[in-house]
């Protein structure tokens, strides 16, 4: 009796913890997933990547760049894979600050982290695309489609590249829909966005080592991008680094910009400034005012 590795599959996704990868990338593999399509970042584009500074202020590139020692898996990576996840700014797109921020509290909230008093501080890296980035884009859940629409030609593409091929459609929209998941409550229910990274990647190594998919915490308004170490160092250069602290209170937040340098040595640490410019910092008391305001409404 046949069984389709598609099936196989949408049911493996409810129970993931009871799965090995390696039987999950396996199935990934074996789906033949034929004509995907890759498109470019151009060059000039702003990769922004959120840091949380809590124990200690970060004072090197190293420290703010992708983790060497994830033990866990992430929505592209396998555990004990370093990748490098931000935000890109493109029009009409939430800030990627914003996205960001999002998915931050997010994996501090998982990863069950007790935020001491009314807020929490934020490093920020705001790394610049030096030349074109050739990436795998996963970006074709309708519902986050319908939140931002700049990448729909590239979805219609792909569906018209696929009229004959059914299949592909198929395939390519349950990935979508994994990349989509919400409501994650383990890092194992990662493992097949990992597998169908890896996949790519390993398909194409050298030549696409990045992937986008829709920010699940900002609802698809904001995209988020992951990259492997060797890509980084080939096409980022950090332009910036700043610091802001995120206020709460009854379950909204608002951010203040505190300190800021654009002088990255040559050996990759930095010395940050206080922000004395008005109106750009705002202090403790105007966020909690705002956050008052807000709940106001």
């Amino acid at each position: 009796m046949h069984i389709d590795k598609l099936e196989i599959l949408r049911i493996a996704s409810n129970d993931l913890a009871n799965i090995e990868y390696k039987n999950v990338f396996r199935l990934v593999n074996e789906l033949g997933l034929s004509n995907m399509i890759s498109f470019n970042l151009p060059a000039g584009v702003y990769i922004f990547r959120l840091r949380p500074s809590i124990e200690k202020p970060f004072t090197q590139q190293t420290e703010i760049s992708f983790n060497p020692k994830s033990n866990m898996f992430g929505r592209a990576n396998k555990p004990n894979q370093p990748m490098f996840y931000g935000s890109f700014a493109t029009p009409e797109m939430q800030s990627p600050v914003l996205t960001n921020t999002a998915e931050i509290i997010h994996v501090l909230t998982n990863g069950n982290h007790i935020i001491k008093g009314d807020s929490v501080e934020f490093t920020i890296g705001k790394w610049r695309l030096e030349k074109p980035l050739s990436v795998v884009p996963m970006i074709f859940n309708e519902k986050h489609l319908l939140k931002n629409e700049i990448f729909r030609p590239l979805y219609e593409n792909y569906m018209k590249a696929n009229k004959i091929n059914p299949r592909n459609r198929e395939i390519i929209n349950f990935i979508a829909q994994e990349f989509a998941k919400t409501n994650i409550k383990s890092h194992l229910e990662y493992k097949i966005t990992a597998a169908f990274t890896n996949l790519m990647f390993k398909n194409y190594v050298d030549k696409i080592e990045a992937i986008i998919y829709p920010s699940v915490r900002a609802d698809g308004e904001g995209f988020n991008i992951a990259l492997t170490p060797n890509f980084v160092s080939k096409y980022l250069k950090l332009h910036s680094v700043s610091t802001i602290r995120m206020y709460f209170k009854d379950g909204l937040g608002a951010l203040d910009y505190e300190k800021i340098t654009e002088k990255i040595n040559n050996d990759g640490s930095f010395q940050l400034t206080p922000i004395t410019e008005p109106g750009v910092t705002k202090g403790r008391d105007w966020c909690l005012g705002e956050i008052d305001r807000l709940n106001k409404k």
